[in-house]
């Protein structure tokens, strides 16, 4: 028999021991382990090794009689060492291709991706998309409609193209709206919303009189439309109902606590936008979620986009007993097509 070190074996013992959990849904014993044909040690051998993984907080006993359960710690090195293994099968590539590649607006190519990931993992599914708020901005015009509205057309470096209904509290002209519209694509290519207010306001302290009249009213507008766009609009979640799988919740109004976690959006798109910056697979674990009411999950998510430039992200919520083995490549691939569909247009 070839001989494993030690630390070969600890880690196959907490592979064993997190797969029997995932699957079960019970502390794990040493006498479980042992019966594994892949794990050729006395039971005695696996409690010793057992104890170094507690020890080393990959593991803990809820109680002094009972097998271990892993901590976030252990699902931690467990997924480390999935990662790099783990691939979805040729006929689910092909299942997922055809859902995909049906034609479709980016919106509903989202959700219909987002409604996937929920039925094929068992878990809620989750998108977050950039939108018109963080969008780098190729051109910007205002044009009147009546009285106090305005329509805003924008065309993002990207090549999506956005229109929103402005109510100002001010009748702009035609023209007074072509020179804010000038100014704006003539001193502020390639910005975002968010860029050209803070670079106005900048503006303001500096320029002269007449010029300041014209800054002022681009400033305002630029201002309302930047408050009325919420990153809200372009979060989906789907399959909310499957939280609740592979849970004990001992009481109702411990659910109460998880769906609130959910509607209590402003949260969750903040834990989403950090994984933006993250061009890969990004897997949260309980307490990595930095977020006390989803401390019994863990999310993961990948960046979907287009010319190398990321529009948004998809990905799950779930039980930390999901079977990640399954659901990574999962979520990595569909995020993959999306891609792959939004370059070919």
């Amino acid at each position: 028999m070839h001989l494993k070190t030690r630390k070969a074996r600890k880690e196959e013992i907490l592979k064993t021991i997190i797969n029997l959990y995932i699957e079960h849904g019970e502390p794990v014993s040493s006498r479980a382990v042992s019966q594994l044909s892949s794990i050729s040690l006395s039971p005695a051998s696996i409690r010793s090794l057992m104890a170094e993984l507690e020890d080393m907080e990959f593991l803990y006993q809820p109680h002094a009689s009972s097998g271990r359960i892993p901590t976030d710690k252990g699902y931690r090195m467990y997924v480390d060492m999935l990662q790099d293994t783990c691939e979805l099968s040729d006929l689910e590539k092909v299942t997922l291709r055809d859902h995909i590649g049906i034609e479709m607006g980016l919106d509903d190519l989202i959700d219909h991706a987002v409604e996937m990931l929920s039925l094929k993992s068992s878990c809620t599914g989750i998108a977050l998309s950039s939108g018109l708020h963080d969008a780098k901005l190729h051109f910007v015009q205002f044009l009147r409609l009546t009285s106090c509205r305005i329509l805003g057309l924008f065309i993002a470096d990207d090549g999506r193209v956005f229109k929103r209904t402005l109510q100002t509290d001010e009748d702009y002209s035609e023209d007074e709206l072509s020179r804010i519209t000038n100014l704006i694509n003539r001193d502020f290519p390639h910005y975002s919303l968010y860029e050209i207010c803070n670079t106005l306001k900048d503006s303001l302290n500096e320029e002269r009189m007449n010029y300041r009249t014209l800054l002022n009213h681009a400033l305002k507008l630029s201002a309302i439309l930047s408050l009325e766009l919420s990153p809200m609009q372009n979060l989906w979640i789907k399959g909310a109902s499957n939280l609740f799988n592979n849970l004990d919740f001992s009481t109702v109004e411990k659910m109460k606590i998880v769906m609130n976690a959910l509607e209590e959006k402003t949260r969750l798109v903040e834990l989403l936008s950090q994984c933006l910056a993250n061009r890969d697979i990004n897997v949260k674990i309980g307490a990595e979620c930095q977020f006390n009411e989803l401390s019994d999950f863990s999310i993961i998510t990948s960046s979907y986009g287009k010319d190398n430039r990321s529009l948004g992200l998809l990905g799950v919520i779930g039980s930390k007993r999901m079977r990640y083995d399954h659901i990574i490549p999962l979520v990595d691939f569909t995020a993959e097509l999306l891609t792959c569909k939004l370059s070919m247009e």
